[in-house]
C-alpha cells in the first residue's frame, strides 16, 4: 500500500511496464481495495500507454480514496499529473476529468469536466474517462441545485456498452438511482437502486452492494417506511458490507431512522462514534445537520437553528447547494428563523429555494408555500391561510410525507388562530395519520400534541368570544358572582350566558361543562 511519507514513490514509477490490469480490476469489484491499491502501486503511471492510464487512474484513485482517504487521493493525483505531465491532450483531459471531481468548487468543476468532455469527444478517446466526465458533471450539476442532468446520463449510457467500467457504481444506472431521490424523485432512485443492487449482490461485489443498501435506506426513510430502511441497513451489515467506523452516509442514513423513530440513545450514540477516515469535513456536515433536524423536529429552535446554520456552512464549504445533497437542512432552517423572529433570513431561504425549483419542482414549491405562509401570518392571517392551503395542496403529491405533515399542523395552528377550529383539527387530524401511516414518531409526537390542543378549541367552537371566556372560568370553578365582576357586568347577565353555553354545547349542568372542558383538556 502506499507510505504516508512517500507517496511518489510509490505510485511511479513502478516495477511493472506491462501491466494486466484486468486482476486488479477484479479485486476493486470483489471489495478488495487494499489488495487492488497494492497492485497499482507497482505499475509504472509514468510510462503506461493512454489507453490502460485511462482505465489504472479511476481505479487507482478510488481504491485510495476509500483505503487512506480523500486528502490522500488528491495528492496522488498531484503527484500522478506532475510525473506524467499534460503535453499530451488525451492525457490533459483525463486529468482534468479527475481534478473536476476532486474540486469542492461547483463552478470550477463544471468548467473543468465540461472542457475535458469537449476535448474527449473532438479526439474520440479515452472512452472510460469520457464516460466519467459525463458523470462528473451530472454530480456537480446536482450539487449546484441545477436538477439531474437526464442528457448528460443518457450521453453517459450510450458510451457503456463494451466499455469496461471501473464499477457499477460508475454506470448512468447508478447515477439515477444514488442522485434522483437527492433532487426529490424517490420513484427513479428507488427503481434503478432494486436492480443495482440485486446485481451487486449476485455478482459479490459486497462493498458496492453496502452503498446501494445505504442509499435504499434513505429513499425509504424520505418516503416514509422507515422499517424498510432499517432492513436495507441491516441487510448491508449482514453482507458485511458495511465499514467500520460508518461512513458519512451510513452516519446520515442511520441518523435519520433514529430521528424519525424518536430514538434519542441510538442518535447520540452514533454522533459519538469516529468519523471515517479522510472524510471529516462531510463527518462534521453530517452530524451538525442531524442534530438540528432532531431539535426542528422536537420545535427547539434556537438549537436547531444553531445546528444548522453551522451544517449549512459546512454544506457551501463542500460545493454542496442542492438542499437533498445537504438532508434538506433548508427547510427546518428557515422554519427556526420564522420561529425566533428573523424574518429576513427567512426570506432569503425562500428566494433561495424559489429560484432553484423555477416552479418546476413540486417539494420545493410546496415548503417555500408553507414558510411564506408562517411569515405572512402576524399581518395577513387570511393570506397565511391560502398559502398553507396551497402548500398542502402541492405537498400532497410530491413524495415526501413528513413535510407534507409539517405543512398540516402549520394549517391547523393558522386556522385556529383564524377561528376555525372545526378545520383546523381536521388538518391536525390528517397530520396524525400521515405521520402515523409513516410511523415518524418524531412528527407523531408534534402532530399528537398540537391535536390534543386543538380539542378545547374544537368543543367551544359553537360559543361567541365571550362565552368562551365564561364558560372556561365557570369550568376553573370561578362563581356567577366572580365572573361578573371581572367582566363589569352583572350575575343576570352571567346566568343568560351559561343557559345560551349550555343549549349550545348539548348540557345542562355546570358539572358537565366542567367535565367537558376537563376531558377535552386531557
Amino acid at each position: 500500500m502506499l507510505d504516508d511519507n512517500a507517496v511518489t514513490d510509490d505510485v511511479m514509477p513502478g516495477d511493472d511496464v506491462t501491466p494486466d490490469l484486468a486482476p486488479i480490476e477484479e479485486r476493486f469489484a470483489s471489495g478488495d481495495l487494499s489488495g487492488a491499491l497494492a497492485g497499482l502501486t507497482r505499475l509504472d503511471l509514468t510510462t503506461m500507454p493512454v489507453q490502460l492510464f485511462d482505465r489504472a487512474l479511476p481505479l487507482l484513485l478510488m481504491s485510495a480514496m476509500v483505503v487512506k482517504g480523500e486528502t490522500r487521493a488528491r495528492r496522488i493525483l498531484d503527484d500522478v499529473a506532475r510525473a506524467r505531465g499534460d503535453a499530451d491532450p488525451v492525457v490533459a483531459a483525463i486529468l482534468k476529468t479527475y481534478r473536476a471531481e476532486a474540486c469542492d468548487a461547483p463552478d470550477a468543476a463544471e468548467r473543468l469536466a465540461g472542457e475535458a468532455l469537449a476535448e474527449l469527444r473532438t479526439l474520440d478517446a479515452a472512452p472510460v474517462t469520457r464516460h466519467r466526465a459525463l458523470t462528473a458533471l451530472i454530480n456537480v450539476r446536482v450539487d449546484k441545485g441545477l436538477g439531474f442532468d437526464e442528457d448528460a446520463c443518457q450521453e453517459a449510457e450510450a458510451l457503456e456498452p463494451g466499455l469496461a467500467l471501473v464499477a457499477s457504481v460508475d454506470s448512468a444506472e447508478a447515477q439515477r438511482g444514488l442522485l434522483s431521490y437527492q433532487v426529490g424523485d424517490i420513484d427513479t432512485s428507488r427503481t434503478s437502486l432494486r436492480s443495482l443492487y440485486d446485481e451487486a449482490v449476485a455478482d459479490g461485489h459486497f462493498m458496492i452492494a453496502g452503498l446501494y443498501a445505504t442509499h435504499r435506506a434513505m429513499t425509504e426513510l424520505y418516503a416514509g417506511r422507515p422499517h424498510a430502511a432499517r432492513e436495507y441497513l441491516d441487510e448491508g451489515e449482514r453482507l458485511g458490507a458495511m465499514p467500520h467506523p460508518p461512513t458519512p452516509a451510513v452516519v446520515r442514513a442511520r441518523g435519520l431512522l433514529a430521528v424519525q423513530e424518536r430514538d434519542e440513545g441510538a442518535l447520540r450514540a452514533l454522533l459519538a462514534e469516529p468519523t471515517f477516515h479522510g472524510s471529516e469535513e462531510h463527518g462534521a456536515f453530517g452530524r451538525a445537520a442531524l442534530i438540528g433536524v432532531a431539535a426542528a423536529r422536537r420545535e427547539e429552535w434556537l438549537e436547531a437553528n444553531e445546528q444548522l446554520r453551522r451544517a449549512e456552512a459546512l454544506a457551501d464549504s463542500l460545493g454542496l447547494h442542492e438542499p437533498g445533497r445537504r438532508l434538506w437542512l433548508d427547510f427546518p432552517l428557515a422554519q427556526s428563523y420564522v420561529a425566533l423572529g428573523l424574518r429576513e433570513e427567512a426570506r432569503a431561504v425562500v428566494e433561495r429555494l424559489s429560484t432553484m425549483s423555477g416552479g418546476r419542482r413540486p417539494l420545493l414549491d410546496g415548503v417555500v408555500a408553507r414558510i411564506n405562509g408562517l411569515l405572512a401570518a402576524p399581518e395577513d392571517p387570511v393570506r397565511a391561510l391560502e398559502l398553507l392551503e396551497e402548500s398542502v395542496a402541492i405537498l400532497s403529491g410530491a413524495g415526501l410525507p413528513d413535510q407534507l405533515v409539517l405543512s398540516l399542523i402549520e394549517l391547523g395552528r393558522q386556522r385556529r388562530a383564524c377561528g376555525r377550529y372545526a378545520e383546523a383539527r381536521r388538518a391536525l387530524q390528517r397530520a396524525d395519520l400521515v405521520a402515523a401511516q409513516s410511523s415518524d414518531r418524531s412528527l407523531s409526537a408534534v402532530a399528537r400534541r398540537v391535536l390534543d390542543g386543538s380539542s378545547l378549541d374544537a368543543l367551544l367552537e359553537p360559543l361567541t368570544e365571550r362565552e368562551r371566556e365564561v364558560a372556561l372560568a365557570a369550568a376553573d370553578g370561578d362563581s356567577n358572582r366572580v365572573i361578573a365582576r371581572a367582566a363589569f357586568t352583572s350575575v343576570r347577565t352571567v346566568e343568560t350566558q351559561l343557559s345560551s353555553i349550555y343549549r349550545k354545547l348539548a348540557i345542562s349542568s355546570r358539572h358537565q361543562l366542567t367535565a367537558l372542558v376537563a376531558a377535552a383538556r386531557r
